[in-house]
């Protein structure tokens, strides 16, 4: 017995069109069957470029006209290219002029509602772009200005929270100078490698993926963005991706350490260095079981370096077995195919858990 299958396919037109500072890409969905219905498909208009301006109010009607992705995509990129207190100053100026004549109005309640969706997305997602505003007042000029419906009380009762927080953070005095007087640098005279020999591997390694951990709970996915980091050394934006870069200085602080250890000071026989070298492969060992890939690959990379790889008669002693392992976990970070074999690991942890 045949059985044929009656599938009713979608027809779509991708349209681009123009108006007062923005681009929309414009898809039409029509039923198969009935390509000049009105009612037969659906319209979605998702915007391709604009001004800053236009970027911002699309905010507000990018659900209504079936730009879903728009409102996520846009919190999490709008740095590269604004600030939050321009992004405010729009939102505000908007909201000073609301559709319709009145709150009960048809176009007032769909755009209450998109203004609730935006500001709880914005709070939940990125509460640190309101606290980073340094003083109080754009909040305080937007809580009013929300919808008085369950969902702006919420939102206003939050916005004045932390605007209250900032109120109080400028009263506060400034104590990060006593905080650099109370830490001074430590003495160089005083730094034995040693001692790292009297730990267990598995210990040091559990103490560097507990600070990873912390630091890596705190980043700010939009702060990995590129053309966000490339601004970190322009003038004015030196407190930006500031969750990146303590990762950064992290990585930096444990290579610098693995490396002086090695090298420091001079007086080591090739022996006690040869010691410290498979020490340190046992834990970048240890790091590798805990999926702690930023301290392995700290380790691994000062091993690599010139300084420590020159050590010839110190590899020489090293132990024959702890050089074969470090050669594995060195093959981890290979640059062949674009780091191909580290991809795919990240790709199997990440399956895993």
């Amino acid at each position: 017995m045949k059985t044929t299958w009656y599938c009713p396919l979608d027809l779509s037109t991708v349209l681009e069109e123009k108006e007062d500072g923005v681009i929309y890409n414009v898809v039409v969905k029509q039923q198969h069957g009935a390509p000049n219905s009105a009612t037969s498909g659906s319209r979605s208009q998702c915007v391709k470029a604009g001004t800053e301006e236009k970027l911002v109010q699309h905010l507000l009607h990018s659900f209504a006209m079936g730009d879903s992705s728009f409102i996520n995509i846009f919190l999490s990129t709008y740095r590269s290219f604004t600030s939050t207190k321009r992004v405010l100053d729009i939102l505000i100026d908007r909201l000073q002029h609301p559709p319709g004549e009145s709150t009960r109005s048809q176009t007032r309640q769909p755009f209450n509602r998109a203004v609730c969706m935006v500001f709880s997305m914005w709070l939940s997602e990125y509460p640190e772009d309101f606290r980073s505003l340094g003083e109080p007042g754009l909040l305080l000029r937007l809580a009013p200005l929300l919808p008085s419906d369950p969902s702006g009380t919420e939102i206003r009762g939050r916005l004045l929270r932390l605007a209250e927080e900032l109120s109080e953070q400028a009263l506060l005095p400034d104590s990060s100078s006593d905080r650099t007087i109370a830490s001074p640098p430590a003495d160089p005279t005083k730094f034995d490698p040693t001692n790292i020999l009297g730990f267990p591997a598995g210990l040091i390694a559990e103490q560097l993926t507990k600070i990873e951990t912390e630091l890596f709970v705190r980043l700010v996915p939009y702060h990995c963005l590129g053309s966000l980091w490339s601004q970190r050394d322009k003038k004015g934006r030196e407190g930006v991706c500031w969750s990146v870069r303590a990762t950064v200085r992290q990585f930096n602080r444990l290579a610098n350490a693995v490396m002086a250890s090695c090298l420091w000071p001079t007086q080591l026989r090739s022996q006690q260095r040869a010691c410290l070298l498979e020490k340190w492969i046992s834990v970048a060992e240890e790091c590798r079981a805990r999926k702690n890939f930023s301290s392995l690959y700290a380790i691994v990379s000062a091993l690599q370096s010139n300084p420590v790889h020159r050590l010839r008669r110190t590899w020489l002693e090293t132990d024959r077995e702890a050089v074969r392992r470090y050669e594995e976990l060195s093959n981890i970070f290979s640059e062949k195919d674009n780091y191909s074999q580290s991809r795919e690991l990240l790709k199997e942890v990440s399956h895993s858990d």
